[in-house]
């Protein structure tokens, strides 16, 4: 919901589309939900079969000293066998882990949950960003209007200033009544600069948000009159804490953790891995891909935990 058009100020909307466009928070929101988006699929994957295609050529040697059985008379027969040889190998094999106790499921519904945070962190920063950027130049309008003011009452009281100096000349007017209006206008010059500052800051935060410098904004000087009160929403407390995307993201972060621990307890319990081959293996490259060098297995793995140290 774009709240903020409900001040009906064309300067605001622009400030804040972009601010939406250009500032880096917001950027790096988005880049955090494609990145979540990413594990989430890769989560999801987990929970089907993997399919791969081996190429092997692998050279194999006996180790260099071959021990035959013992003759009669009691001599051993040693022999020398440093002959090397190369295998080739390729085939396509497939590799699943069966999910019997939940682990690759609550691995998904937990990529899902921050998914589902990242998304809200989005909408949560682009929350604090519209209302950072609201709050300043509302008092960037209120700046103005008080320096306007400002400037007036300085001009008034020195127009006063010359009367009370005609007057004092014209024995109308003591030189006290001349020294409290000179130092009305002392105390209201005061706060002109303070005043100036007060906007150089308002305008450097609104710079800063918009992902700029405050040289390149330019704004007008209109007042607070430029805005236009807006109503108040009807609504219960419990709908708009339903609405707030940091209150989501808490929850988020909730059920995230609710599932990770789902996670720690499959991984206790041993897993069951499936994997088969099928392809060709042979000493040499012309002969890889003859009927009697087909070869295929499967093999079902269960590996039980002993000790791991903790």
């Amino acid at each position: 919901m774009d709240w903020w058009s409900d001040f009906g100020n064309r300067e605001l909307q622009g400030l804040i589309d972009r601010a939406l466009s250009n500032n880096p928070d917001i950027r790096i929101a988005l880049n955090r939900i494609v990145q979540a988006k990413a594990r989430a699929e890769q989560a999801a994957a987990g929970k089907y079969p993997g399919l791969s295609a081996p190429l092997v050529i692998a050279q194999q040697s006996p180790g260099g000293v071959t021990v035959g059985t013992a003759p009669a008379g009691g001599v051993s027969n040693v022999s020398s066998n440093r002959t090397s040889q190369r295998t080739y190998q390729a085939s396509i094999r497939a590799d699943w882990r069966l999910d019997i106790w939940g682990e690759q499921s609550a691995l998904a519904e937990s990529a899902n949950f921050q998914l589902w945070r990242a998304v809200h962190e989005r909408e949560n920063v682009q929350r604090n960003l519209t209302a950072s950027l609201a709050t300043h130049y509302v008092e960037f309008l209120s700046l103005n209007d008080r320096l306007r003011i400002a400037v007036e009452t300085e001009e008034v009281l020195s127009a006063t200033l010359a009367t009370i100096e005609k007057r004092v000349k014209a024995g109308d007017a003591t030189l006290s009544e001349l020294e409290q209006q000179r130092a009305a206008i002392f105390a209201i010059r005061a706060t002109i600069p303070t005043l100036e500052q007060q906007k150089l800051d308002a305008i450097g935060a609104m710079a800063f948000l918009l992902g700029t410098v405050p040289g390149k904004l330019k704004l007008s000087n209109d007042g607070l009159d430029s805005l236009t009160i807006p109503s108040v929403a009807p609504g219960l407390p419990s709908a708009l804490l339903l609405r707030r995307p940091d209150v989501r993201v808490a929850e988020a972060q909730l059920l995230a953790a609710n599932a990770d621990v789902n996670v720690a307890r499959a991984r206790i319990l041993p897993p069951m891995d499936l994997s088969a081959q099928i392809g060709y293996s042979g000493i040499a490259l012309s002969q890889l891909f003859q009927p009697q060098t087909l070869f295929w297995n499967v093999v079902d793995n269960l590996v039980v935990s002993i000790f791991d140290g903790g």
